[in-house]
């Protein structure tokens, strides 16, 4: 019985991963799946606007904000 419920996982996890021949975001969906991960759709939640600005913000931040943490010694 074990060996039937185990071919018929085969069969269902190989017929998702050809249905989305040529998508690999799916393939790798559906290859996740028959790992047992979960998808999250949460990677969207920022914008690429919101992750310029972090990286922009954390550029532009002065380096004496830095200083009280990492106190480096002045070479002369």
């Amino acid at each position: 019985m074990r060996s039937v419920y185990e071919s018929m996982k085969d069969e269902f996890w190989r017929n998702q991963i050809a249905e989305n021949k040529g998508n690999t975001k799916k393939q790798w969906r559906k290859l996740n799946g028959s790992l047992g991960e979960t998808s999250s759709d949460d990677t969207d939640v920022h914008t690429t606007g919101e992750f310029a600005a972090f990286f922009s913000d954390k550029v532009a931040r002065p380096v004496h904000c830095y200083d009280a943490v990492v106190r480096c010694p002045v070479q002369g």
